[in-house]
This record gives C-alpha cells, sequence and structure tokens, in this order.
C-alpha cells in the first residue's frame, strides 16, 4: 500500500520558496494523480521503482525528483527524468539514478536542483504553429512546408542555442490559434494542451485561459493589438476644387465679389447722379494713379476704380486658390479616417471585426459590446481583411496586431492603404506556450532574456517594419511625380459646362439677330 503521506526534501530556504506540496488525489493505490505545474518543485514520493516508471510515462515532467522504495533492501533511492540528455534515446522514458539514502543520509543533494535543460543534445521538439504574417510565413516549396518569418527565426535562435532540432506542425482543418477550455479546446490550442506538440506560437499572446490551461514563457515580442481603420473615402474631381477653401471662405469670396459687382453697376447706370465725382482730394488722385490713370487732369469716374479693384481682387484670390488647388489635385487620397477613439467608430457606425482568439482581449469592453463581428478562421486572414477595408468592402475596423499591419503596409501599402487608430490599442505580449507539464519554460525564458538584452529581437522587428527598397527609392526620386488625368478631371469638367453655356449664348444671340432682322 502506498504512504499516505509525501516526503520534501529542500536545498536551502530559496528553494524552499519555490516548493508547492503535492497531495495525493486518489487514494486507492491504482493511479497516481499530482497537480505538477512549476519546474522548480521538488516532490519526492515514496514509491516502488515500476510505479515511478509508469508516472512518469504518464505524467512525467523534466526536473521533478522521484524516490523508489527497493523492496528487497528497503533502500530508497531518488530517480530524475530527462528525456533529452542522450541523442539516441530522445523522448524515451528512461528514469536516472540520483542518490540512494545510505547510513542515515542523502548525499550530493545540491546536484538534484537547477535547470538541467541547456542541451537537448540534437533532439527534436514538435513546434505547433500555423500561418501569420510576418510572424510565420509557411509556403510549399517541392511539395513540403518551409517556414519563415519573425517568430520563426526567433524559434531557430533558440534551437541553435539550445542544440535541438525542429519539427514544425500545422493544426489540422482549418483552424488555426483556436479557443482554449479544459476539456473543448480547438486549433493549436487542442494541439498544445493536449502534448501533441511540446509548444506553440504563431501570434499567440498571453491571456488569463492560456496561463490556466498552458504554460507560457516571458514576452518575446511586444506589440499591441490595434485596430486599423480605412482611409477617408476618395475625393471627386469636383470635390478637390472647392477644397482649397473652406466653407466661410467660399461665402466670404462670393459675397465680396457680390458687392463689389453691385456698386460697380449701381456707378455705371447713374453717373449723372454721382455722389462723390465733385470732391477732389489727394487721396482719390493717389488712388487713380496707383491703378494705372493720368497724372494729371483726373477724369472724375469712379466706375473704372471699381472694375479694376474688382479685377485685382480676382487677381489675388486666384493666386491664393491656384497655390492650394495644386495640392489637393496631386493627393492620391491616403488620408486616414478621423476614427481615433472607439467614440469617434461608434458614432460611424461601424462594426470591430476580430478573430475568436481575439474576443476575449474586447469583450467586457462596454464600448465594444453588441458591435463585435467575429470572423471565420476558415475564410479569413488579416490580410483579406485589411484589404477589405482598404478598398471601403465592408464596413467596420479590423482587431489586428500592430506588425502585421506594418508588414501589410509594407509590402501592400501601394495597392491600399490602411491606418491605425491612435487611442484604441492595447498591449500585447507574444510569447511560447507549452503544455502544463512541461519543463521548457526555464530554459526557453533564460534564452529569451539574453536576445533582449543584445537587442536581436528588435532587430528582427525591424527587418519585417521597413522597406529598404521602398525607403531608397523615395529618397533619391528628387523630382514630383507627374499629375494623372483623373487628378485635374474636375477643371475640364467645369470648362466643359461653361464652353456649353457660351455656346447657348452665341446661338441664342444669333437667332434673336435674325428675328429682329426679319421684323
Amino acid at each position: 500500500m502506498y504512504p499516505t503521506t509525501s516526503h520534501f526534501f529542500v536545498d536551502n530556504n530559496s528553494v524552499n520558496k519555490r516548493i508547492r506540496i503535492l497531495t495525493k488525489e486518489n487514494s486507492n493505490g491504482d493511479e497516481l494523480q499530482y497537480n505538477i505545474s512549476h519546474h522548480k518543485l521538488v516532490g519526492v514520493l515514496a514509491l516502488p521503482l515500476e510505479s515511478i516508471k509508469f508516472y512518469v510515462k504518464q505524467h512525467g515532467q523534466n526536473g521533478m525528483v522521484y524516490v523508489s522504495l527497493q523492496n528487497e533492501s528497503r533502500k530508497y533511492c531518488a530517480y530524475t527524468y530527462d528525456p533529452y540528455n542522450d541523442s539516441n534515446h530522445c523522448g524515451e522514458v528512461r528514469v536516472k539514478l540520483l542518490n540512494c539514502y545510505i547510513d542515515g543520509r542523502w548525499s550530493n543533494v545540491r546536484s538534484w536542483f537547477g535547470i538541467t535543460l541547456k542541451n537537448f543534445n540534437g533532439c527534436p521538439l514538435k513546434a505547433g504553429t500555423h500561418h501569420v504574417e510576418p510572424f510565420v510565413m509557411a509556403r510549399n516549396e517541392n511539395n513540403l512546408n518551409a517556414f519563415d518569418g519573425l517568430e520563426i527565426e526567433l524559434m531557430e535562435a533558440l534551437a541553435q542555442r539550445l542544440n535541438f532540432s525542429i519539427k514544425y506542425l500545422i493544426p489540422p482543418g482549418t483552424q488555426r490559434w483556436g479557443v482554449i477550455s479544459a476539456t473543448d479546446s480547438t486549433g493549436l490550442m487542442r494541439m498544445i494542451q493536449s502534448g501533441e506538440v511540446d509548444m506553440g506560437f504563431g501570434a499567440t499572446g498571453l491571456s488569463l485561459n492560456r496561463s490556466t490551461y498552458l504554460r507560457s514563457s516571458i514576452p518575446s515580442i511586444t506589440s499591441k493589438l490595434s485596430i486599423a481603420i480605412p482611409p477617408r473615402n476618395p475625393y471627386t474631381s469636383l470635390e478637390k476644387l472647392f477644397l482649397p477653401f473652406s466653407l466661410e471662405s467660399w461665402i466670404l469670396i462670393v459675397a465680396s465679389f457680390l458687392v463689389i459687382c453691385c456698386f460697380s453697376l449701381c456707378l455705371l447706370y447713374w453717373r449723372k447722379h454721382s455722389f462723390f465725382e465733385d470732391k477732389r482730394s489727394a487721396v482719390y488722385i493717389t488712388w487713380v494713379i496707383l491703378l494705372g490713370g493720368p497724372g494729371n487732369s483726373v477724369r472724375q469716374h469712379s466706375s473704372r476704380i471699381f472694375m479694376i479693384s474688382l479685377i485685382l481682387n480676382a487677381f489675388i484670390v486666384r493666386s491664393m486658390y491656384q497655390s492650394e488647388l495644386f495640392t489637393y489635385l496631386r493627393s492620391v487620397d491616403t488620408f486616414a479616417s478621423n476614427l481615433d477613439s472607439l467614440n469617434d467608430i461608434n458614432d460611424a457606425g461601424l462594426s470591430y471585426y476580430m478573430f475568436p482568439s481575439a474576443v476575449q482581449f474586447f469583450a467586457d469592453n462596454p464600448w465594444m459590446r453588441g458591435r463585435i463581428t467575429v470572423m471565420d478562421e476558415k475564410e479569413m486572414d488579416w490580410f483579406t481583411a485589411l484589404h477589405n477595408i482598404a478598398h471601403h468592402q465592408v464596413k467596420g475596423v479590423v482587431v489586428v496586431v500592430l506588425e502585421s499591419l506594418r508588414y501589410y503596409i509594407k509590402e501592400f501599402g501601394q495597392e491600399g492603404m490602411v491606418y491605425v487608430s491612435r487611442n484604441t490599442g492595447i498591449s500585447f505580449y507574444i510569447a511560447f506556450h507549452f503544455p502544463k507539464a512541461s519543463a521548457l519554460k526555464e530554459p526557453f525564458d533564460e534564452i529569451i532574456h539574453q536576445f533582449h538584452a543584445n537587442g536581436m529581437i528588435k532587430q528582427w522587428m525591424k527587418n519585417y517594419r521597413e522597406n529598404s527598397a521602398v525607403s531608397t527609392k523615395k529618397k533619391q526620386d528628387a523630382e514630383p511625380t507627374q499629375m494623372q488625368l483623373h487628378q485635374v478631371a474636375g477643371g475640364f469638367y467645369v470648362w466643359f459646362c461653361l464652353i456649353c453655356i457660351a455656346m447657348c449664348v452665341f446661338v441664342g444671340e444669333i437667332v434673336k439677330a435674325k428675328h429682329s432682322n426679319i421684323g
């Protein structure tokens, strides 16, 4: 019969703080069930060796210490389990003898503690992942899956440092991230939780549910879950003609022209009743001279002054208008919509499009409640969704990882721009995820810390953000691009309309003249 209590041996007080007491949940002796979730934990179980091997096979975790009771000698011996210490027996259940309880004491207990997985001796690890640009990009080469991307570079660097090989596995079917729960997990989450793979990654962020059912490394990439917004609706050719001035400016200009025209007409038709023609003054004479009048014997006829004032005013307004108009005519309409807050998005009547894996981060947000539209992972990916909003094919915004948005702009920005809503993003910590009983967290954390410290991760991220070819071309291209016909089409529309009006007036005058001659 198995003992009802477990024994623990600790090296020092700092180790004692990391120990979590294991309580046997099944007292019938048929099967052992222990809650093991921390690699640093050291539990010593007084069990027969065969039971130790059976337990290791079912629930074994690297770094656990197991004590076997040798029935024939009534001697206790301590064993551990490391499936990666021999490249010829990778993953096999082979317990390793640490020490035996002799002469009333254990010897060399200090060697029981610490991280043992510093070298995997070339053993293969199964990594579950899926296509999500730019983190993991899968392609087919000679009927074989090949992978590259930001997290693939990080994964290969980890493999080189820890000396293991990688076998990439893609979730079956069309599910990618999937959702995780106690029993009905799907996609990549199911593969990790069931132990089908040793680790999983692919723009997979830390969350409460994942921390409950899986183990997670420290954040390997710190990014944001941002909201991608569409560009403004393109200006029509006629709209561009009115953009240089605001509505108030147009009203002021029209009102000024009307006042000048009315005043000039009044003077033209009421010349015999002029109010100030007889009043000579130095100011009046100076004004006439400045406008091209004679220097002496000034003819007191103010109508030309107002006509020239009208022309001068039109000249100034025209110059200002043309200088601004050129900017708008050349516009390629790549301006972001005014959707810098959740209130702006809601006021515009837009929906929030996101994948099921992202819903958990926004489901409790009161500004988004009732407006979230879940995209099907089987039929949609981030880039397709971004393309749709860039071309105003859907009425909504898309929740996307900032790195994916930047990569989309880098690769496809010329085909259709999207923008980041300024005040709506949340922090998103991308990490590697492992089965609950895995001991891979500690060696991965140690190397990832080093990568952060030496700036390697920052450099990898930079490579997927910038397009060096495009930026170099922009620096070398000093001449402005030529204007396209559609950019100035509005002017031709107005010109054509005025020509038609002039022709109608001309024909009308001819017809009227003929009728006058006949009469």
